[in-house]
């Protein structure tokens, strides 16, 4: 949550990298091939494709790639960069069935990578003939080339009908782990917790699923659970039928012990009802609804509760609900009390309160509504002082909170930008990046030999900081480490922009459009035309924005953030329209 506030930052303004190819995007490239198999006469419902690239070319395996007939996906048995392949059983697989296929291809000089996609019709007659089932992982994947850092081994990925399928099956509940491989804290979980022999004891409970929050694929679990921060853990039971119903959630990054006894807690009371589930956990039950955006249900959670937590929870409910609720003095009066009765409590030394309410309850301040007061802008520095009290210095984390010890830097730097004061923003700013260092190095002394997660954030921080050298030497370490990933090069062409260097911007902001895909596309389309903008390749830029919204397949229905970028690329195409007149 508080973390997304530094790709807040990263993401007005970054790319990608490589050596560019200025005719790549205007070759014709061949399609891959495809061999069809089927299982008749035994196994009518079973089929089986193959993929094979054309001549000079290879298949880019870290990015999406996947088979799919209507709301059915084939299993991907066989990855590697000259071979894929799918295989499914299912009764309403036909004759005569079209599926859509589609993987990356790449030219063997790596100039270039290309989503393609391939419409294959199931046809018995041509087909070869398979007796049995494909065996999985009968090829495995050449160990010595680099990926994303995700956990595939014990995660089904980007795959819920295979997951739902194991649930029903083992009757265990699902771990859905919604991620961006842009997220730092999500990419934590995978450095520190999810790679760790001790996981495998938990592994064993759930049906593990992991889906990238910009793939198309994750769109409507994103939406059924109303996910809007990443990473965001949805436990959830599946009925026989294969509806889920969710248990808990788990939001933001909690260091190893912590995330297991959550966890250990959902799986005891994985069967309870929701009453024996919240039975004296008023807090989480409310901040389940919180981050599920049922402020109503808050509110109803709290009925008839007067304590100064539920008073504060429901406040911040009211205040989601209605935009005009602060404008009523009377209900300012009423929820500065609230405010000032919840920071007493949480300064006496006895005090229990949870360290996410006191989040909560900064956040709320964080407004040019309340800082412009000096009581209310004092209450949260000492809000702020309160969380640097409770670091566990065995974790650099805050006890009870997602929050680690730079985060609460950068909250404070956020402060000092509400209310316009450079110089305070300028000294937090500095201490969060000294903070990182330290973050950086304790990580390495616990085994996490390249923790990408603080890097990130890290070198997002240099680059606000003016030491755009320092930047860059970070995200070019990534880039040769992860060449095929859009993460680094979207944060380059940040700090290019910001240094002035439009050449390099320009080329890693190429390279940041080349390897995106879902709503990351959307993004690198507005860092490119916004670098080509500041080039002054206006008319360009702007032809090409129009272009990719043309034909840009936008979800309808959907809870999800595709729109938001959508709206952020039309007001970047309308802001480049009013400098060109």
């Amino acid at each position: 949550m508080i973390r997304l506030l530094i790709f807040g930052l990263l993401t007005n303004g970054v790319c990608f990298f490589y050596q560019t190819d200025s005719n790549a995007t205007s070759m014709v490239v061949q399609d891959y091939r495809s061999i069809v198999y089927h299982g008749e006469p035994v196994q009518k419902g079973l089929w089986a494709i193959e993929l094979s690239p054309p001549a000079k070319h290879h298949f880019n395996l870290d990015a999406p790639l996947g088979a799919r007939k209507g709301n059915l996906n084939f299993d991907v048995l066989i990855k590697t960069p000259s071979k894929i392949l799918f295989q499914l059983e299912d009764s309403s697989i036909t004759n005569g069935s079209v599926v859509e296929t589609s993987a990356f291809l790449c030219d063997e000089q790596k100039t270039y990578c290309l989503k393609k996609k391939v419409m294959v019709t199931l046809d018995a007659s041509t087909s070869k003939t398979i007796s049995t089932k494909f065996q999985k992982d009968s090829i495995q994947k050449p160990k010595a080339q680099e990926t994303t850092n995700q956990p595939k081994e014990l995660f089904i990925l980007n795959d819920e009908t295979q997951a739902i399928a194991q649930a029903i099956k083992t009757k265990k509940p699902i771990l859905i782990d919604f991620y961006g491989i842009w997220c730092p804290p999500c990419n934590l979980y995978n450095e520190t917790i999810f790679n760790q022999k001790s996981f495998e004891a938990y592994a064993k409970k759930f049906v593990l699923l992991k889906m990238d929050a910009d793939d198309e694929k994750s769109f409507p679990l994103k939406s059924q659970f109303k996910v809007g921060g990443y990473p965001t853990l949805v436990i959830a039971m599946a009925d026989s039928s294969g509806k889920l119903s969710e248990i808990e959630r788990i939001v933001g990054y909690f260091p190893m012990k912590e995330f297991y006894a959550r966890l250990e807690g959902v799986y005891q009371h994985r069967l309870d009802s929701p009453d024996q589930r919240w039975k004296g956990r008023m807090e989480e039950r409310v901040e389940l609804l919180f981050a599920q955006k049922d402020y109503e249900g808050m509110i109803r959670s709290l009925e008839g509760l007067r304590d100064p937590v539920s008073r504060f929870f429901r406040l911040l409910a009211e205040t989601k609900l209605s935009d005009s609720y602060l404008k009523d003095s009377k209900n300012v009066e009423t929820a500065r009390q609230i405010i000032t009765e919840l920071s007493l409590l949480v300064k006496k030394p006895e005090s229990k309160v949870a360290s996410n309410v006191v989040m909560h309850l900064i956040d709320m301040l964080n407004d040019e509504f309340w800082l412009k007061q000096a009581d209310d802008k004092k209450i949260a520095e000492s809000m702020l002082d309160q969380l640097v009290s409770r670091v566990d210095a065995s974790t650099l984390f805050v006890k009870g909170s997602e929050l680690s010890l730079p985060d609460l830097d950068v909250m404070h730097m956020d402060l000092c930008k509400t209310i316009n004061d450079a110089v305070c923003e300028s000294n937090y700013r500095k201490q969060a990046i000294i903070n990182y260092e330290k973050l950086i190095k304790f990580q390495l002394k616990k085994g996490n030999k390249e923790p990408r997660s603080f890097n990130l954030e890290y070198a997002a921080l240099l680059s606000l900081d003016g030491r755009h050298d320092d930047a860059m030497k970070v995200y070019q370490r990534f880039i040769q480490k992860f060449p095929k990933e859009f993460t680094f090069y979207f944060a380059a062409a940040k700090t290019y922009l910001l240094s002035k260097n439009l050449p390099k911007a320009r080329e890693v902001a190429e390279k940041a459009f080349e390897f995106s895909y879902g709503d990351n596309r959307i993004r690198a389309m507005d860092r490119l035309i916004t670098v080509m903008g500041a080039q002054g390749l206006l008319k360009d830029a702007i032809s090409r924005g129009q272009e990719f919204l043309q034909k840009l397949k936008i979800p309808e229905g959907l809870q999800v953030r595709t729109g938001r970028h959508v709206e952020q690329l039309k007001k970047t195409i309308e802001k480049l329209n009013g400098e060109l007149k």
